[in-house]
């Protein structure tokens, strides 16, 4: 299935600086007016709520989906007994954003994602074999290797990357 905005995917050990770059990312695409949405895989399991409110004892009592809606935001919880498959995700939020970045799902692809591998120089190598899928963009380390490589920090490299891409008409607006 094809999707109607860019899905990126950062992927990497648990500990690599993931979430701190994408956290950056985010602000810095969002500077550019884009609309970023993030899914994430994580390994745990996740609590959303919080015991003795009333959408938690709803969700307790059997309650299948459940949301939750205030004046700032809402929230959709379902139980499932496994993770959804990254496509059923990422068609909930489709047209809903300009783009998604995706932290996790190694072993997941969907058609047009680009992946971005997070890594440290010594795990790099068994990385790129790992996951020589031919999704992969761009390796953000400080090893050399056959794909761009960023900084962890070169948030500007990446979202130039990103920006060049797939919104050449954000960066001649911005210039």
């Amino acid at each position: 299935m094809s999707y109607h905005l860019p899905i990126i995917a950062f992927t990497g050990k648990s500990g690599s600086g993931k979430t701190t770059l994408i956290v950056k990312l985010i602000s810095t695409l969002s500077n550019y007016q884009l609309k970023v949405a993030t899914i994430k895989h994580s390994h745990h399991k996740i609590k959303l709520d919080h015991k003795g409110k009333d959408s938690h004892r709803f969700f307790e009592a059997g309650a299948n989906p459940s949301m939750v809606t205030g004046s700032n935001m809402y929230g959709y919880v379902q139980p499932c007994v496994n993770t959804p498959k990254l496509d059923e995700l990422v068609r909930t939020i489709d047209k809903k954003a300009d783009i998604i970045i995706i932290e996790g799902f190694k072993n997941e692809h969907v058609d047009g994602m680009f992946r971005f591998i997070v890594t440290d120089q010594t795990a790099a190598k068994r990385e790129l074999v790992d996951e020589a899928d031919g999704l992969i963009v761009a390796t953000i380390t400080d090893m050399a290797c056959d794909k761009p490589v960023y900084q962890r920090d070169d948030i500007q490299g990446i979202s130039s990357w990103i920006l060049d891409r797939f919104f050449p008409h954000k960066t001649k607006n911005c210039n």
